[in-house]
């Protein structure tokens, strides 16, 4: 799974229970509470996530199309943006600089090692780069 802190809320995002789940939690430091929010479109495990201008984008991981997805906290709903390239990617990190997401290293289909690739999301233009 992944997870963003979003004005104070901690967002947990998929992962894997004996398979991919495609789960939304918030988590509440203050009140020490859970609640489960809208399902992201795709199941998916592996995946990075990031917060830009208040949605919180889900991107790579290992599920079918690797699509970026966003998620708007204010109305708890999900739109798929756009696909990855290739196939799935898995074991990387995620960084954000300047509104940008960068996927960064990690595995390729078949456990092919790329540690020095880079793909970059711009949330604004809905381009990867």
């Amino acid at each position: 799974h992944s997870a963003v802190v979003h004005k104070g809320l901690i967002y947990v995002f998929g992962g894997y229970r004996y398979s991919r789940n495609n789960e939304t939690a918030v988590y509440d430091p203050k009140t020490d509470a859970w609640q489960l929010r809208s399902p992201m479109l795709h199941h998916r495990g592996f995946m990075g996530a990031a917060e830009v201008d208040g949605k919180i984008y889900t991107i790579a991981g290992r599920t079918s199309g690797t699509p970026v997805e966003c998620y708007d906290p204010q109305s708890d709903s999900w739109e798929k943006l756009h696909p990855m390239p290739g196939g799935f990617r898995n074991r990387f990190g995620i960084a954000t600089h300047n509104d940008i997401i960068y996927v960064l290293g990690g595995e390729y289909q078949g456990n092919r090692k790329m540690p020095l690739s880079a793909w970059a999301f711009d949330p604004k233009k809905c381009s990867l780069r």
